[in-house]
């Protein structure tokens, strides 16, 4: 199989691809391309890629497999097939095997510590303007966010996208924030390459006891461009935890995630911001940390005890259907 590397509508080391298709349709007649992720192939443009080898070589599509984890994905011309998310298993596993359970975060929140917790390794537009938000109106926050000067780096930071899709006041502030960065949690850096998933995951598991240290969970998913949906280690680990979310993905993420019968958080506090995609996403979750930010550490109380039910289902769905 030929492994592609991608993050939401990045498709790297082409000429790499190229050659291993190439080489693999001559001797073999077929070539099978994978990614245990889910980004969009129409928008990171491997279809492209693939269109004009084929059209060059005369290669038949047909005979080109690619596998993913994008369950929404299809095409007319190669064949797919789907496979499971790549950080569901392991983080479960971990959870268990750092001797985690529900036990330890079902009703132990401190609600007089942190109101958000946002936990950041590579800096895209999305998750410095969220954790921007954060440090600007001084909302109580345990945030991280690891970022690079180095254009080698895959922390690197991608000023072209902050360019694209910030408005630009907003753009001067969230370069504000890079000067203060690299922001770090007490248990370290957060990990981004290791040579096998259960190293990652040991890394992404030491985060797990400061969930009881803050209310909710806001996410920057790694794919957000394209139809796809995907759940990763950071959807995993407030479930997990017994954690509400507050996530920017794809428009219809959170509709898809109750698609796939779990349950999110409507009843207290606005998830119309699922309906959007790009800044304007990200401008309604705004509205929604600010709605949050006022309640008092009672009110908080209120709200989790009342969500408790759902918190348990997703938990309970999760280790069903995946553990």
């Amino acid at each position: 199989m030929i492994i592609i590397s991608v993050s939401d509508n990045n498709l790297y080391e082409q000429p790499k691809i190229i050659m291993s298709v190439i080489h693999d349709m001559l001797k073999l007649g077929n070539a099978v391309i994978g990614t245990n992720e889910a980004p969009s192939f129409n928008s990171n443009g491997l279809y492209n890629l693939l269109d004009n080898i084929c059209e060059k070589f005369n290669f038949d599509p047909s005979k080109i497999t690619i596998v993913t984890a994008n369950p929404y994905e299809t095409s007319d011309r190669y064949q797919i097939q789907h496979c499971r998310p790549a950080w569901i298993n392991p983080t479960i596993k971990q959870y268990f095997l750092a001797g985690f359970d529900r036990t330890q975060f079902e009703n132990k929140k401190n609600f007089k510590q942190y109101l958000f917790g946002s936990f950041n390794n590579r800096p895209t537009w999305y998750r410095l303007c969220l954790v921007k938000h954060l440090i600007k109106n001084s909302i109580s926050s345990i945030v991280s966010c690891n970022t690079s000067w180095d254009e080698n780096s895959p922390n690197r930071i991608l000023f072209d996208d902050l360019a694209t899709h910030v408005s630009p006041s907003e753009y001067f502030e969230v370069m504000e924030l890079i000067k203060q960065c690299p922001i770090q949690l007490p248990c370290g850096p957060i990990a981004s390459e290791q040579k096998y998933y259960y190293e990652f995951e040991k890394t992404l598991t030491s985060l797990m006891p400061l969930y009881n240290d803050f209310f909710v969970d806001l996410i920057g998913v790694t794919f957000t461009v394209g139809d796809t949906f995907y759940l990763d280690e950071k959807e995993v680990r407030p479930i997990l935890c017994m954690t509400p979310f507050i996530i920017y993905g794809t428009n219809g993420h959170l509709e898809s995630m109750r698609g796939n019968g779990f349950k999110t958080f409507n009843q207290w506090w606005d998830e119309s911001y699922d309906q959007c995609s790009g800044y304007e996403r990200i401008q309604k979750i705004y509205k929604v940390i600010d709605y949050l930010s006022v309640k008092s550490s009672e009110e908080l109380q209120q709200i989790y005890q009342d969500m408790l039910p759902t918190l348990q289902h997703n938990y309970n769905h999760l280790i069903k259907t995946y553990g």
